[in-house]
Parts: C-alpha cells; sequence; structure tokens
C-alpha cells in the first residue's frame, strides 16, 4: 500500500473539507445566527486563524457550505439518474438547468 505526500494544497483542501464539515454541524444545531467561527474551529479541531485562512467571514463559510452541499447533490441525482431508463434520463437536461438556476442564485446571494 503507498501513500501519497500530504502537499500543501492537500492539507489546504483536507483542512477546508473538515472547517465545511464542522460548520454544517454547528449551522444545523445553533442555526445561523447562534454559530461561530469559534464554534466551528473548536468542532473541525483547528483554530479560528485557520478559518480565516480558508473564509472570510461566517457568511462566506456559509455561502460556501451550500454551494458544497449543493453541488453534492446534483452530482448524487445526476449519477441516479444515469442509472435510470433512458425515458427518465431524457429529463436529465431539464434537471441540470433547474439546479444551475439554483447555483447561479446562490453566486448572486
Amino acid at each position: 500500500m503507498s501513500f501519497e505526500p500530504l502537499t500543501p494544497e492537500r492539507r489546504r483542501a483536507m483542512t477546508r473539507r473538515y472547517l465545511l464539515d464542522a460548520a454544517e454541524v454547528v449551522f444545523v444545531r445553533d442555526g445561523f445566527y447562534g454559530a461561530t467561527l469559534d464554534k466551528v474551529a473548536s468542532l473541525a479541531g483547528f483554530t479560528k486563524g485557520a478559518v480565516y485562512s480558508n473564509f472570510k467571514n461566517k457568511e462566506d463559510l456559509f455561502v460556501e457550505l451550500l454551494d458544497d452541499r449543493f453541488e453534492r447533490q446534483v452530482a448524487v441525482i445526476s449519477e441516479a439518474l444515469d442509472e435510470v431508463p433512458h425515458v427518465a434520463s431524457e429529463q436529465l437536461p431539464r434537471v441540470r438547468e433547474l439546479f444551475q438556476a439554483g447555483m447561479f442564485f446562490l453566486d448572486e446571494a
């Protein structure tokens, strides 16, 4: 078994993933107004500085979290539709359009 070296880019991506996962827990548990970057950092096992090196502020973290979860849902739905008979897959372009419209809305928020 071989292991990939932990490059700075990979370490940053892992830190960002841990922070997003922790943010989801904190936002669900405490709500947007009750959530703090200190709570996110603590749950993820990082300092608040790590949060700020990845996100501008709480609002930026929240939007990034929504974007991340939305992209994951698009991938899951696309994969599921790929496994459906061709009749349902004919609707895939429309479904993708709707998700892209949602992504545009999040980008503009």
